[in-house]
């Protein structure tokens, strides 16, 4: 009868520190590395950290680029915050500059881009605000009400030197789902690396 006590209070034990490991242990980061062929020749290694809580996840994204000759090319770094990161980006060729578009803060998208023999990738954010604040965005007095949840960019298609840009943005108080869009046109200066907004759709 002892022994049967004796191990039932040991398993329950057992029971009792692996469940509490398993509670510390739930949000612990996960890494992992990623390699995707490119079109352009070579790799983009992908060296992720998946962070994750009961309310939100977030993808951390460090990208190195191994070309053909196999030279390794330290890019940057993207974020996807509460949306799922693919595995499948791919670097657009433009002249000798290379542009890999990729995840920004919560809603937006950005691009990171520069030459193999740059020192330090460029990096250029499609933010609301800086959208905003954009000589081209106020000639056209769009009403906006940008301080309002939840605005959101999207990099639709990078062709040539110009990269074509969804803008969703809130226009109502009250009606959440209500809102306007527009299609930013951004033209890369294929010299300088600059970006310019050039139309608004």
């Amino acid at each position: 009868m002892k022994k049967s006590c004796l191990l039932k209070l040991v398993i329950f034990i057992v029971l009792i520190c692996g469940f509490i490991y398993f509670l510390l242990h739930l949000y612990d980061p996960e890494y992992e590395t990623v390699e995707i062929k490119q079109n352009v020749g070579g790799k983009l290694i992908c060296k992720f950290t998946l962070y994750s809580d009961i309310h939100d996840w977030q993808y951390n994204v460090e990208y190195e680029y191994k070309s053909s000759d196999d030279k390794l090319y330290k890019i940057g770094e993207g974020d996807y915050y509460a949306k799922e990161w693919d595995k499948n980006e791919q670097l657009i060729k433009i002249q000798d500059w290379y542009i890999l578009k990729t995840g920004g803060f919560y809603d937006s998208e950005k691009i990171i881009f520069g030459k193999l023999n740059s020192s330090k990738w460029k990096e250029f954010e499609f933010d609301p605000e800086l959208i905003e604040k954009d000589s081209l965005w106020r000639i056209t007095k769009t009403k906006s009400l940008l301080n309002y949840c939840c605005a959101e960019t999207k990099v639709l298609k990078i062709e040539d030197d110009l990269i074509r840009v969804s803008y969703k943005f809130r226009i109502d108080e009250k009606k959440v789902d209500l809102m306007g869009n527009k299609i930013l046109i951004y033209k890369f200066d294929k010299l300088s690396g600059e970006l310019t907004l050039q139309e608004i759709q």
